[in-house]
């Protein structure tokens, strides 16, 4: 079970989603324009009634209230991993929160960001260590990086 913050359009959700290992996806994201596209991409790449994957899909807004984090300790979906793709600036405090909450013991990171994976790192490695590290130039000549980061509790 995953919990995928800042989803986007639904990239990396659609790979996920066709991992036989997996069995639930909850995907956040903040912008309804790429909830809708992403909500568009998983049908047109044909995984929403994959066997394997059970989507659910909501705005960042409902991730910020309150009841969100007592709702996903009471609910049977207890993720053991987190996957994040923030923007350039990083996570948000909310995410940082949940992180720290000790709700699961893997988070990838993907970042454009380094500056704010920096400072991420310092927060969340009080409860992760750096497991692996990987970084990818997809935009030669120019000097932005894609950075992930898995974290292991």
């Amino acid at each position: 079970r995953i919990l995928e913050m800042y989803c986007g359009s639904g990239a990396h959700t659609i790979a996920l989603a066709r991992c036989v290992e997996i069995e639930k996806i909850l995907c956040v994201e903040i912008d309804q324009r790429l909830v809708d596209y992403c909500n568009s991409n998983i049908v047109k790449n044909n995984v929403q009634g994959a066997d394997n994957a059970r989507l659910f899909i909501l705005s960042n807004s409902s991730f910020r209230s309150s009841c969100f984090v007592p709702r996903l300790r009471s609910s049977c979906f207890a993720p053991r991993l987190a996957a994040v793709d923030p923007p350039r600036s990083g996570l948000d405090g909310s995410v940082k929160k949940l992180a720290m909450s000790g709700e699961f013991e893997d988070m990838f990171y993907v970042s454009c960001g380094r500056s704010a994976l920096v400072e991420d790192l310092k927060v969340l490695c009080e409860v992760f260590e750096v497991e692996s590290l990987c970084v990818t130039d997809l935009f030669p000549r120019t000097d932005s990086v894609e950075t992930l980061v898995h974290l292991k509790k």
